[in-house]
């Protein structure tokens, strides 16, 4: 006697067997995702040493992140030189701001006479070196973003 499956049966079968193949792959990826994104969820035992190496370029971008915006679990002592000038540029940019709308978080003592004086603006602090450049990445979007939630 003949025995035959039909096309459906068939495709149904071999569909079944490529999501198993799918989640399989997607759990592994999961992980390293997990890792790469600093999740509590990461298992770092199971990550080969490249994956390791790309889940620290990651989390050192996330630190620099952290520190330029003044967000909790910055750590300042993993920053380079370059890094760590760049965050003191960001943080007193975010206070000049906070000076002038009059925000939670204002230190005075950290302004400059001229930026204390009446007439001081946004367009006079944007003269300060590196003010611009952390002004355009904030505003333009061109800064590269090594990080996603």
């Amino acid at each position: 006697m003949k025995r035959s499956i039909s096309f459906r049966t068939f495709t149904t079968s071999c569909f079944a067997g490529f999501l198993l193949i799918v989640q399989f792959a997607a759990a592994q990826l999961s992980n390293f995702d997990a890792c790469r994104y600093g999740y509590a969820s990461c298992d770092a035992s199971r990550l080969t040493a490249s994956e390791q190496a790309q889940v620290a370029v990651a989390a050192h971008a996330r630190n620099f992140t952290a520190c330029q915006y003044g967000y909790y679990g910055c750590d300042p002592s993993q920053l380079t030189t370059e890094e760590r000038s760049q965050v003191a540029v960001a943080a007193h940019a975010r206070n000049f701001t906070a000076c002038q709308y009059g925000y939670y978080g204002c230190d005075p003592s950290q302004l400059t006479t001229e930026e204390r004086s009446p007439g001081s603006s946004l367009a006079a602090h944007a003269k300060s070196p590196g003010a611009k450049q952390l002004w355009d990445e904030l505003m333009c979007g061109e800064r590269l973003v090594l990080w996603r939630p």
